[in-house]
């Protein structure tokens, strides 16, 4: 069209070259919307008879099929006050072709086919594209509500797992085994936590982490029964988002140094503070548990204990090709470091 428009057109001939070189159905109106040309393409297309366009009305064309109201808003009310107009959707059931979906571009120009004020209309078909667009939107819904399902089956799953430990131990005596299971229920509830989010959420590759610690945290105060007036819990975690296969490292990670803090942290103490951070820098994704509690025992090795909390989170630590480092002044902190490499991975 533009071609049309920069060529000096006295020549009707040359103007109607270029008018059937078009690839897409264009159709050339005068000022009172008299229909002054087609392309070959418009015919072809819309299966509209040369006898049935020329000197028509736009709306009269085969049969009144283009009395479009939209096609009229555009041409009676939006295009007067611009020259141009581009992408302007427009669905119709012709009688000739059925039900289509065009994209209409309409631009005044000054002069074409030897007359002033002309509108050149090119109508773009998106009907084949639309309803492919439309075939991955259902398909992209089933599937969501595949993994949807999933999510929900894995929670369940993890929530049953969880129940049958707690059965069983209602059937044990020694103490020390008891805890144990205990704490593994701790550790599959803090996984179930995830898939329970990523179920309830429209967003099925990443969950709220700051959201999944708080909800995390305070199911272990309660597991522990542990007063908020006693211990209290200061979270700072924003709305960083983490895909499901770092959110359940991570989770479990916080979950393993809560529980210790909670088991051995306060002991004697009448007051204390637990506090999770998790923020980004410039050397990864920073994770900050700490507790002012009686602090690391001097005598055992964070690095090699054989404690099977810690060892966890030394493993999960590495999994996720982090680093680890424990202060022990006012209590225990732990700074974990995870890199930006890794991060773009997952």
């Amino acid at each position: 069209m533009e071609n049309i428009e920069d060529k000096p057109s006295d020549s009707s001939e040359y103007a109607e070259s270029i008018i059937n070189t078009v690839r897409d159905p264009l159709i050339v109106l005068d000022h009172d919307l008299k229909v002054l040309s087609v392309s070959r393409s418009f015919y072809e297309v819309f299966k509209v008879k040369a006898e049935d366009t020329l000197g028509q009305l736009i709306y009269d064309l085969g049969n009144k099929q283009w009395n479009i109201p939209k096609l009229r808003e555009l041409l009676e009310n939006i295009l007067p006050q611009k020259a141009t107009f581009n992408n302007y959707e427009v669905e119709h059931d012709f009688s000739t072709i059925g039900r289509r979906i065009m994209l209409l571009n309409a631009r005044q120009v000054r002069r074409v086919l030897g007359k002033e004020r002309i509108i050149l209309l090119s109508i773009e078909d998106i009907t084949e594209r639309w309803e492919s667009e439309e075939k991955i939107k259902v398909s992209l819904r089933e599937k969501e509500m595949l993994l949807k399902e999933i999510h929900h089956r894995v929670k369940n799953n993890l929530q049953i797992i969880s129940s049958l430990l707690k059965l069983q131990s209602r059937y044990i005596e020694d103490e020390n085994t008891k805890r144990i299971l205990s704490e593994c229920q701790e550790r599959i509830t803090a996984m179930a936590s995830v898939h329970s989010m990523l179920y309830k959420s429209q967003n099925f590759a990443e969950i709220n982490f700051g959201e999944y610690v708080r909800d995390t945290a305070y199911q272990l105060f309660r597991s522990y029964k542990t007063s908020i007036e006693s211990i209290s819990l200061v979270i700072h975690a924003g709305n960083i988002m983490l895909p499901i296969d770092s959110a359940i490292p991570c989770g479990l990670i916080i979950n393993e140094l809560a529980t210790n803090a909670l088991k051995y942290a306060f002991t004697g103490v009448k007051k204390g503070e637990i506090k999770i951070e998790m923020n980004r820098t410039e050397n990864g994704l920073k994770l900050i548990f700490e507790d002012n509690g009686i602090g690391f025992p001097k005598d055992v090795d964070f690095g090699s204990t054989e404690t099977f909390g810690l060892k966890l989170v030394h493993m999960l630590v590495k999994q996720l090709d982090g680093s680890i480092e424990q202060f022990i002044n006012s209590g225990t902190k732990y700074v974990i470091i995870l890199k930006p490499e890794k991060l773009q991975e997952i």
